[in-house]
């Protein structure tokens, strides 16, 4: 089953170091810019708790794991155990590209810094819920080694 939903398009801001989602091998088919969709896979993807790789500015790739989406305040809470070094790139870092998946289906969205914050007394981040995100469903999903564009 493919979800489809649409709204007005909104400026998604610059890609990671002249790579946009569709460079990365993602169809401009599978962008969500719809805001209910959008709070609804982010929830999920908190739900599940599910890992997810950070790949900053610099082109470095972090990985953590979400704990809360806000919907009332529109932010994700992920997790901030890692190393100190890592953690300063996550909030110094202007671009990040979150990368992850729930249920079979990638998700792939762009935010600005994180924000160090707690969440249940543990050391987390926080970042605003992107105004969009690629969420590309099993069969859809770019094979290793097909090129882009088949």
């Amino acid at each position: 089953m493919h979800v489809h939903l649409m709204m007005a398009p909104t400026d998604p801001g610059p890609p990671i170091d002249g790579h946009s989602a569709t460079s990365a091998g993602i169809d401009d088919d599978f962008r969500m810019e719809d805001r209910a969709g959008i709070e609804a896979i982010l929830g999920d993807i908190a739900w599940l708790r599910a890992a997810l790789s950070v790949h900053t500015q610099s082109g470095n790739v972090v990985g953590t794991r979400a704990m809360h989406a806000d919907i009332r305040r529109r932010r994700l809470v992920v997790d901030r155990g890692m190393q100190a070094s890592d953690e300063d790139e996550l909030v110094t870092s202007t671009i990040n590209r979150f990368e992850g998946a729930i249920r079979g289906a990638s998700v792939v969205f762009e935010t600005g810094p994180l924000r160090k914050t707690r969440y249940k007394g543990k050391l987390a981040f926080e970042v605003p819920f992107p105004v969009l995100l690629y969420y590309v469903q099993g069969a859809h999903q770019r094979q290793p080694g097909v090129p882009v564009g088949i």
